[in-house]
């Protein structure tokens, strides 16, 4: 089974289609060795003594600069007032510029075209009625009584 694996690795490999990690190093690293005997290390893997104790004295210098909870906590309420305020200058500064558009706007459109007063209809003639004279009042005749 670990041959079919082998086998189907370079096969990929040749084709390069999934980079193969080689530890210790790139791609174009060559392929890891047997194991070094008891005593012997290689490159990479020498004593680890040294290095943890070069990590842990760059971790002492770093652990005093982190932040704590009563830093961030102030941050978070600095950033909160950072953000109302920031929001209440965009509302008005959006508000007050609307406001200058649209006098802009009425402005432009009120005295930019000229104005061309209404045409006055011509006068018309005025309409006259003639009435019919009016008859002359009928005065009732008396008849002599008896």
């Amino acid at each position: 089974m670990d041959e079919a694996i082998a086998a189907k690795n370079n096969t990929l490999r040749g084709e390069g289609r999934i980079p193969l990690f080689v530890p210790g190093g790139g791609h174009n690293a060559p392929p890891p060795g047997p194991p070094p005997g008891p005593g012997v290390f290689s490159p990479h893997n020498e004593p680890m003594e040294p290095r943890v104790s070069a990590l842990e004295a760059r971790l002492d210098t770093l652990v005093p600069n982190l932040a704590t909870k009563s830093d961030l906590a102030e941050l978070k309420t600095d950033m909160h007032k950072g953000f109302s305020e920031m929001t209440k200058w965009i509302v008005g500064s959006a508000v007050a510029g609307m406001a200058v558009f649209i006098t802009v706007m009425t402005f432009v459109l009120n005295n930019a075209v000229p104005k061309v007063p209404a045409a006055t209809p011509a006068q018309q003639a005025p309409v006259i009625i003639n009435l019919p004279a009016a008859p002359a009042p009928v005065v009732p005749t008396q008849t002599p009584s008896k």
